[in-house]
């Protein structure tokens, strides 16, 4: 993705959210084309990565001290939990996400939303066996919603959002048939869990050949 094309991709998103999520959700992206500065424990987190993760990781860490640099703290270092999730200062939640070439993150202060998930996905990604994410039912919920995108990238995305949430409550990684998708309208999914009771709502964006989800707790 070149600057003009990132820069109307970024335009877009951020129009996205907020004329979606009017309050309450920071965001930021950028390109992913040299590795960007970690700080502390961010460092011992990417210490044995493989040169190509260490961009996207220092990319999608640089996204996310943005967004909370936004709130008032500057300089916080954002480390790798047990499950490889983000551990975020007290009071925010968020999440990160990133393709070969783009990262970004969200954040928001958890008195406005108590959990959040993002995914980005190229349009051009291979799913290679739907059945692994997602039922017969849930590949005819998205088909039936005709959003001109393959159903099985559709559904991974929107399921790897609402992972990024279920997993930051359970502290353990959870898989993709735990969570089920059960309607679809207008760009709006509802979903749940059967390792937890609590309803989850996904919207999403497709633009410049992403397709963005964003999964909230309701």
């Amino acid at each position: 993705m070149d600057k003009t094309e990132f820069y109307g991709f970024k335009a877009d998103l951020l129009r996205f959210i907020a004329e979606t999520y009017p309050v309450g959700i920071v965001f930021h992206s950028c390109r992913i084309e040299e590795k960007v500065n970690l700080i502390k424990t961010e460092q011992e987190s990417a210490r044995s990565m493989h040169p190509k993760r260490i961009f996207e990781f220092s990319a999608g860490r640089y996204c996310a001290r943005y967004c909370v640099a936004q709130f008032g703290p500057e300089a916080i270092e954002i480390p790798r939990g047990k499950i490889g999730e983000p551990l975020w200062p007290p009071n925010f939640m968020g999440s990160i996400s990133h393709t070969n070439s783009v990262a970004l993150a969200t954040v928001v202060q958890t008195d406005k939303f108590p959990y959040i998930g993002v995914d980005l996905l190229s349009l051009d990604s291979a799913i290679e066996n739907t059945r692994l994410i997602a039922s017969d039912r849930e590949l005819s919920l998205i088909d039936a919603g005709d959003k001109g995108v393959e159903a099985g990238l559709m559904l991974f995305s929107i399921k790897e959002a609402a992972i990024k949430v279920i997993s930051s409550q359970l502290g353990q990684y959870i898989d993709f048939r735990e969570i089920e998708l059960y309607s679809v309208d207008n760009d709006v999914a509802k979903l749940s869990c059967n390792l937890l009771d609590i309803p989850l709502t996904a919207r999403w964006v497709i633009t410049r050949g992403m397709f963005f989800c964003l999964v909230t707790r309701e």
